[in-house]
């Protein structure tokens, strides 16, 4: 097995999520990370679109305004959780 830079495959984790994972050889588990981000950084633009469309088109009511927001603080986790653990993992696997 090639040894890998763990400086390199904890930036390219930084960029974006799993791109390290794909660096080390651990395909499949950087389409996974790479899955979960997207998934993450989706459900933040969901959330975010709802709350615009919904002020700005004047159909915001509590019921959307709350999943809404739900969806947002649920994907930034997610994006944050996803990333952080790439980072380390891609690091700690280049090792």
């Amino acid at each position: 097995m090639n040894q890998k830079n763990p400086g390199v495959a904890a930036v390219l984790s930084l960029i974006f999520s799993g791109v390290g994972q794909i660096y080390n050889g651990q395909i499949k588990k950087g389409l996974i990370f790479m899955f979960l981000a997207t998934t993450g950084f989706v459900l933040v633009a969901l959330g975010a679109l709802a709350l615009i469309l919904g002020y700005y088109k004047g159909f915001l009511n509590t019921k959307l305004a709350i999943t809404a927001l739900l969806s947002l603080v649920l994907g930034g986790i997610v994006v944050c959780w996803v990333g952080i653990y790439s980072i380390y993992d891609a690091y700690e696997n280049a090792k």
